[in-house]
């Protein structure tokens, strides 16, 4: 599902509410349909903190060039 590599910043929107605009995120680490994330953005969450994220839930929009 988030099939870029740790290190990447990467846009993700969610599932529940795509017409909300979407969420740039770092990918610290990966497991099977999860990533964990460190927010870049503000929205969701408050920009700088650190959570899991599900393919479930979200889904990757693409990458930023850093």
């Amino acid at each position: 599902m988030f099939r870029f590599e740790i290190g990447a910043n990467i846009l993700i929107k969610s599932y529940k509410r795509p017409d909300y605009d979407p969420l740039e995120v770092k990918i610290l680490g990966k497991a099977p349909n999860k990533i964990k994330a460190e927010i870049l953005s503000d929205g969701w969450f408050a920009r700088g903190s650190i959570h899991i994220l599900t393919g479930a839930e979200w889904y990757p929009i693409g990458r930023i060039k850093v």
